[in-house]
Formats: C-alpha cells, sequence, structure tokens
C-alpha cells in the first residue's frame, strides 16, 4: 500500500511539475523582424556566445551588436572590492581557483581570463567600477545603451555591503537613468530599493508554480504575489517557465516581463518585453532587417 501511494505522489509530483514547462514547446518557435521591434535585446553576460562571458572584452562585443542592454553578474572579494564574474569561484573562467568571497581583489587581480579552449587571454576580470567607466564613456559617445546588473546570492553571507558599494559607483558616474538592478534573492532587491527608490530593480525567478501563491527562485520557493513586489518593474523567468496566461496575468499588473536565457532565433514566440539572449548579434541582426 505505501508503494503505491508513494508511485501516486511521484506520479502527480511529475505531472505538476512538467505543467510548468511544458507550455513553450507547443508554441509556435521562431522571431522575425517585426516580432523583435519592440522588444528589448540584452546581451546575458555580455554576450556569452559571442565571447568570453563577462569579460571587457565581451562586453564590448555585446555592445557593437546594436543590444539595448548589457546583463552583467556581482560579487564581491573579501576585502569589499565588486567584481564581474557569474560563478562564486574564478575556477571555470580564469586560470586560477578559490572562491571569491575568500580572496582579496589583488588576487583576483592576477588572474587572466580563459577562452573556450582554457587558454589564457589578455582580459582578467573586472571590477564594477571599469565597466561603469566602460558604458558611461560609451554613452558619452552617443551610444544608448544600458547596463542590467545581477547581484549574485550572497553564498555564506560574505558579500555585505555590496548593495550600498555597488549603488556608490552608480551615483558616481550619474548612472540611475541606465542602469537595472536585478537578483534571485529578495533581501538583495529590497535593500537597493530601500537605498535607492529611484533604480530600477527587476525580480529574477525561475518559475511559478501552478494554482499556488508561490514562486521558485534558485532552489528556494517564496510567496508571490503583486502586492509583495509591488516595487518590482519586470519578472524575469526562465523561459521555459513561461505561458500566456502568465504573462498576461503580469502584463494586466502594470509589470514587465523578460525570458532568460536564449541562444538562436527559434524560441518560443510569447509577448515578452526583453529577450536576454547569449547570442545579441542573431538578434539584433535580424531586428535591422525591419528597419
Amino acid at each position: 500500500m505505501i508503494v503505491i501511494v508513494i508511485i501516486i505522489f511521484l506520479t502527480f509530483a511529475a505531472v505538476y511539475i512538467g505543467s510548468i514547462f511544458v507550455h513553450t514547446f507547443f508554441y509556435a518557435h521562431g522571431y522575425d523582424s517585426n516580432m523583435i521591434a519592440h522588444r528589448s535585446v540584452i546581451g546575458h553576460r555580455g554576450g556569452a556566445g559571442i565571447g568570453e562571458e563577462n569579460s571587457l572584452t565581451c562586453l564590448k562585443k555585446g555592445m557593437e551588436t546594436g543590444a539595448d542592454m548589457i546583463e552583467i553578474d556581482l560579487h564581491q572579494t573579501s576585502d569589499g572590492v565588486v567584481v564581474v564574474n557569474h560563478d562564486p569561484t574564478v575556477d571555470r573562467m580564469t586560470d586560477g581557483t578559490g572562491e571569491i568571497a575568500d580572496m582579496t581583489y589583488r588576487e583576483i587581480s592576477r588572474l587572466h581570463i580563459v577562452n573556450a579552449d582554457n587558454k589564457p587571454t589578455a582580459d582578467r576580470i573586472a571590477t564594477f567600477e571599469e565597466v561603469m567607466a566602460l558604458f558611461a564613456h560609451e554613452r558619452d559617445k552617443g551610444r544608448n545603451i544600458k547596463l542590467l546588473v545581477e547581484i549574485k546570492y550572497p553564498y555564506k553571507n560574505a558579500y555585505d555591503g555590496i548593495e550600498k558599494r555597488m549603488l556608490d559607483i552608480i551615483e558616481a558616474h550619474n548612472a540611475k537613468d541606465w542602469i537595472v538592478v536585478q537578483s534571485f534573492a529578495d533581501d538583495v532587491i529590497e535593500k537597493v530599493h530601500a537605498l535607492a527608490p529611484d533604480i530600477r530593480v527587476e525580480k529574477l525567478l525561475i518559475c511559478k508554480l501552478p494554482f499556488l501563491p508561490f514562486i521558485m527562485d534558485g532552489m528556494r520557493i517564496k510567496y508571490f504575489s503583486y502586492e509583495k513586489y509591488s516595487y518590482v518593474a519586470s519578472f524575469n523567468f526562465y523561459y521555459r517557465a513561461l505561458n500566456k496566461h502568465l504573462i498576461d496575468d503580469i502584463h494586466r499588473h502594470g509589470k514587465e516581463v523578460k525570458m532568460w536565457t536564449i541562444d538562436g532565433l527559434d524560441a518560443p514566440v510569447m509577448d515578452v518585453d526583453g529577450i536576454i539572449t547569449d547570442r545579441p548579434d542573431l538578434w539584433c541582426k535580424e531586428r535591422k532587417h525591419g528597419i
């Protein structure tokens, strides 16, 4: 009897979880220039499909594609320097090893970012200050580019003060109008909003649980309501977890939707406001065809 109950439960769980991700497989796939025209194109990690992600070289390539926005990831060193890297360690993207939270910036600055063949490049892990200077310079030249900044979840509570340090750098570059901050962590975006309510904040998440007022962000399940996230301008979902009903509901509440992470144009067609992609070059090239 117990075995039967377990089988029934597991079957129900599989069907329930599958219902979150199955919708997009039945939608039309493939975007053309008209479909992209009124949607923002965001270069994920600069454009991880066209360069070494989050490197200054990749960020420059991402901007040159014509993307509306570039997305980067922030961590903090043991001595309080905000740096740009996706992982909490330097292992995957550099010729060194170690957790960023346990390393000084001096230690990290000696490392080189590696390419797809694991060969060192001239790039090093950039500081947020260096990225801001690059974007401010490009904007001063007339490039209308914005920056989507993801503060990574504060592992081991090691990133104390990262929000304030980030905001101080933004303030120094007078960048509030062209910076957007996102995170999976509620406490991070809540703190950013409390410290700088005029900066646009967006909520990263994987999915919303069907028929229940809960969302999954990372490995955590959180209570969801539009009132709870009233300060959030956009909900940024894993693209396979979106469906038309959910997008329509979010739009009815005056919020935007971005989907992540897409590669080529053969993606499920949905009425999202922004497309976060590793290949901004492909999306922007297609968009230009309609101009």
